[in-house]
């Protein structure tokens, strides 16, 4: 999981559901066009352009919003057991930009592995407070050598599911954040990261709008490194 401060509206959604008027309403299916487009670059700035689960490097053309508290049990409807909740299916705050979902590789019938938000569907847990808005959703998760990740308590069992549901166990993933994790131990070995809390810094700005692709991954590795 990867932390993003939750910024307001942009401009160009909060203009557009203010046209709702006694002949049209805004929804999910008819947001689309400029105001849909210019609200996914706004996730994509507040979130550096990564994953907001799994801290993957994304672009426009590479990823969905996707809603936290999905929208079939979140549209202000009652659901099979009569339990009627908010309506978060037009929420700024309920949105954000996740990896996927994956495409058909060429010449390739077999997709690629599900993570993240298109892995995830409609899964949701009442009680969840591991969410990409909160500051310390980081550290509830840690990772290995190789770049398996793990909840930083044993005994988490939220973010067990987390790590469960969202496939942050995929092999691509860990493969991926072992790069990273093996590229520091080799690099603290041989002498090339002398000073860990600058090198922590480093993982953490950004370089104009991006941060480094699974940044969170080395942050946490480099934290655990200091205990």
């Amino acid at each position: 999981m990867k932390y993003s401060f939750k910024g307001q509206t942009p401009d160009e959604m909060q203009d557009w559901l203010e046209l709702a008027n006694s002949d049209w309403s805004p929804t999910w299916n008819n947001f689309g066009g400029d105001p849909k487009k210019k609200t996914i670059e706004a996730l994509l700035v507040e979130q550096g352009y990564v994953c907001a689960y799994c801290g993957r490097s994304i672009e426009a053309s590479k990823c969905h919003i996707d809603h936290f508290w999905p929208r079939k049990f979140f549209d202000g409807t009652s659901d099979g057991d009569g339990v009627t909740r908010a309506d978060l299916t037009l929420s700024y705050q309920n949105f954000f930009a996740s990896c996927g979902p994956q495409k058909e590789k060429q010449g390739d019938k077999a997709r690629l592995p599900s993570t993240c938000g298109d892995a995830k569907k409609a899964w949701f847990n009442e009680g969840n407070d591991i969410i990409p808005s909160s500051s310390v959703c980081e550290s509830r998760f840690k990772y290995g050598f190789d770049g398996k990740i793990f909840p930083s308590n044993a005994n988490d069992q939220l973010a067990k599911s987390i790590i469960e549901e969202f496939r942050l166990f995929d092999e691509s993933l860990e493969y991926e954040r072992g790069v990273i994790t093996k590229y520091l131990e080799e690099s603290i070995a041989n002498g090339d990261i002398a000073d860990i809390d600058m090198e922590i810094q480093i993982w953490k700005q950004k370089n104009g709008d991006k941060l480094k692709g699974f940044c969170q991954v080395a942050v946490r590795y480099l934290e655990d490194y200091q205990i």
